[in-house]
């Protein structure tokens, strides 16, 4: 077994820290191994389609992902990945009028990695968005999405068929049951993303446009969610709310896309175990 996916089972005890999440990610980063292909991945549906942050290079979307292929490599960053099949992956336009269109992503959208097996990167270059006609995108990610490493020249040990067929067969509808359900974890990765892809890197908001951005994403105030106890997006982004008025962290995009790395490993050690069992 691959020695970063050996790590990374073993991260329970820092559970619900930042120091967890971080160590998390410092550990989805080790390299893969330079002879084997690396791991097929899913991505976690979307109930909404993620906001894409556009600027002069491109539109740009970070989407949830995990890991299919236990027995690989981790990806390195910023692999070149492919969508299998007729994948669910569709491109939400706004045009300039306010219209709205749908259309398939793929070929319009480039899929690489960059958060080891719990992030991957979705971008639409300028030139399509502007051909397209398109001043605003969302990208929705449909039900049983996998992803597969694009082919290397002379790779010796690439990813064969018969493993393919196990990935996106009952290694993918096991995963939907943990990943893509609209409740639990399902819904709380998605409120992330939806937070995370609201929110460049670079900006600095107070605490009133931090809780605008909680209403502006779920349409709720952060109190109200608090308080009916459902899911547990609020407390996360509650949370990273605490670290940054203490000064733990630094940045809110920083904060939820460590938190939401360490909810993907957690559940991602649970498929495995569910694969291994052979459910």
């Amino acid at each position: 077994m691959d020695r970063s996916v050996f790590a990374q089972s073993q991260i329970r005890p820092a559970a619900g820290s930042l120091f967890g999440a971080l160590a998390a990610v410092a550990l989805l980063l080790l390299p893969g191994t330079a002879d084997a292909a690396p791991q097929g991945l899913g991505l976690v549906a979307t109930q909404q389609p993620v906001p894409m942050i556009c600027d002069d290079g491109g539109c740009v979307a970070e989407l949830s992902s995990f890991c299919l292929q236990r027995e690989r490599p981790s990806p390195n960053y910023r692999t070149p990945y492919y969508a299998a099949g007729r994948a669910a992956l569709w491109l939400h336009l706004t045009d300039a009028e306010g219209g709205h269109r749908t259309v398939p992503a793929e070929g319009l959208a480039r899929l690489v990695s960059i958060r080891g097996y719990t992030g991957v990167e979705a971008k639409v270059s300028t030139t399509d968005r502007v051909a397209l006609g398109a001043v605003k995108i969302s990208l929705e990610v449909g039900n049983l999405v996998t992803l597969f490493p694009e082919s290397v020249a002379d790779d010796p040990n690439p990813i064969t068929a018969a493993e393919a067929t196990i990935a996106k067969g009952p290694a993918r509808r096991l995963a939907a049951a943990i990943f893509d359900s609209s409740e639990g974890l399902g819904g709380t990765i998605n409120i992330l993303d939806r937070a995370i892809n609201s929110v460049t890197t670079s900006s600095r908001l107070g605490d009133e446009g931090r809780l605008d951005l909680w209403r502006r994403v779920t349409g709720r105030p952060l109190e109200a969610a608090l308080d009916d106890r459902r899911g547990g997006a609020a407390g996360v982004f509650s949370s990273c709310l605490d670290d940054l008025r203490q000064q733990r962290v630094f940045g809110l995009r920083n904060c939820l896309e460590g938190r939401r790395s360490e909810l993907l490993i957690r559940a991602n050690v649970r498929l495995w175990n569910g694969l291994a069992a052979g459910s």
